[in-house]
Parts: structure tokens; sequence; C-alpha cells
């Protein structure tokens, strides 16, 4: 009887366990599209797709033409030729392939000079080689002026003029990191001086949390209504569980509209979800 019992109770522990553990890693899920394999961190003017990758169709930007500071040079001025003729470039040699947009917003070499030098946008520099920065995605003024810009990528994506619409398979969200990827308070502990900064502008948490699920995701909702939106836990989870806490709660109110992505340069950084997992994530 009673070794019936330990039996009993350690097939119990062992449910539990496996169900706090699909529970934590169901963040770190890759939600690439079915048989599409796996993308990288380059821009295809430059090194383009991973000859090595042969699984590989699809890819997403690492800077280039979809940086902010070549769409809006001059603040209100939009021009997306330099965008284009990279998507073009790139598709009149690699013709079935495809691509995740990503706007980039967030590195010193993506930012145009006249963001970087307004003060009211709360600009950070979160490194000191000058590597890596940063906006509050909860400062006002910046929400105005990335809504403006994104406003007008929509416009311009369902154009006429835009002839690669059914290439996109997702849009990136700038969730505040380099290429899109979550950041938060204890991503940058290592460099208290640069991160007094980010304290300084308001960053706790829930700030952060709030901005992200009641603001910059709906934003990318709407702009971009056929795609689904990806979110980059990245550095987002490290340290704390506010990455945990954004992924679950958009995960809950869009569904499937949601891709949640680790972030990383290669395979050993993602996975394609299995399909307890796939419930769980598109509830």
């Amino acid at each position: 009887m009673t070794r019936h019992f330990l039996i009993k109770l350690l097939s119990l522990n062992i449910i539990i366990f496996s169900l706090l553990f699909v529970t934590k890693t169901s963040y770190a899920v890759q939600l690439s599209p079915p048989g599409m394999g796996f993308g990288v961190c380059h821009w295809p003017g430059t090194y383009g797709m991973k000859q090595s990758e042969s699984s590989v169709n699809w890819f997403y930007w690492g800077g280039g033409g979809q940086d902010w500071n070549k769409i809006e040079t001059l603040r209100g001025v939009y021009d997306f030729s330099a965008m284009d003729s990279e998507i073009a470039t790139h598709f009149t040699s690699k013709p079935n392939t495809y691509f995740w947009l990503n706007i980039l917003t967030a590195m010193p070499s993506t930012v145009p000079d006249w963001a970087k030098q307004d003060p009211s946008l709360g600009y950070i520099e979160l490194s000191s080689t000058g590597k890596a920065s940063t906006f509050p995605i909860w400062n006002s003024n910046f929400q105005t002026v990335f809504t403006a810009l994104l406003t007008k990528v929509s416009e311009h994506i369902y154009s006429s003029d835009f002839k690669y619409r059914d290439k996109i398979k997702a849009v990136i969200m700038m969730s505040g990191g380099s290429f899109g990827e979550m950041i938060t308070w204890a991503d940058c502990s290592n460099n208290s001086d640069k991160c007094n900064k980010y304290l300084a502008a308001g960053y706790t948490d829930d700030v952060y949390f709030n901005a992200l699920v009641n603001w910059l995701t709906p934003l990318y909702i709407r702009l971009f209504p056929d795609y689904p939106i990806v979110l980059q836990l990245g550095g987002g989870i490290y340290g704390n569980n506010t990455g945990g806490r954004v992924a679950e709660a958009l995960v809950n109110k869009y569904g499937s509209r949601m891709f949640i992505k680790w972030n990383g340069w290669n395979r050993k950084y993602a996975q394609e979800p299995t399909n307890l997992i796939e419930l769980i994530i598109t509830r």
C-alpha cells in the first residue's frame, strides 16, 4: 500500500513539474510559419541567405533599407526608395523567399540624427561603445513620432506601388532593442551608468509592460491587419518575468495573431512548437 502511494505521489509530482516546465518554456518558442525554416539576422544586400541553410526560405533584416534613418532622414519626410530597391534586388535573384518586415528604430546606426538630437524623444545610449541605444517606448513624444512613422510604413506597404506585399509573412515589433527584442532594466545591470539613464526616463517593469501591451502592440495590430505580429522575447526575460508577462498577456488577447520569437542568431535559440506548446501559445 505504501509503495503504491509513493508511486502515485511520484507520478503526480512529475505531472506538476511538466506543467510548470511547459508554462515556463512556452514563451521561448518561435512560431515560424510551418515548413518555412528559420530566418537569419542579416539583410539581403550584404549577407543574403545563408547558403548552408538550405531549408531557409525566409529572412528578416538586420539593417539596411528598413532603417529609420533611411526612411525618415528629415523629420516628417518619408522615403521608401532604399527599402524598395533592396527588396526588389533580393527578390530578383531569390524569388521563392519571404521576409518579416522589421523597421529598425533603436540602434545608433539606424536612428536619424534629428531624433537623437531632440531631447523630448528621450534617446538613450545604452553602450559605451556607441553600438546600442533605445528610446523609452512609454514616452508620449516618442510615441507620436513612432506612430507617424509606422503609419507611413503601413500606407506604403498597402499601396498599389508596393509589389511584395505577399512576400511579407509577419511584422516584427520594435520592443526597445536593436532588432526589436525586448529590453528591461535587468538587461543592462552590468552598465549601471547607462542603465541609470534608462531608469531616470521613467522605466519600471509595469510602465514597460503597459507600453508594450496597451500601446505598441495594438498599434501594430491595427496598422498591419493582414499579418502576424512578432514579439521578440530576447533579453526581456533575463533577470525578471516581464517578458513572460507581456507574452502571456498578448497571446491571451490576440491568440494566433502573435508570433512569439526567442531572440537569437541560430537554430539552437529557436524551435518549432510542439502540438502541446502550440495549443498553449495560440489559445
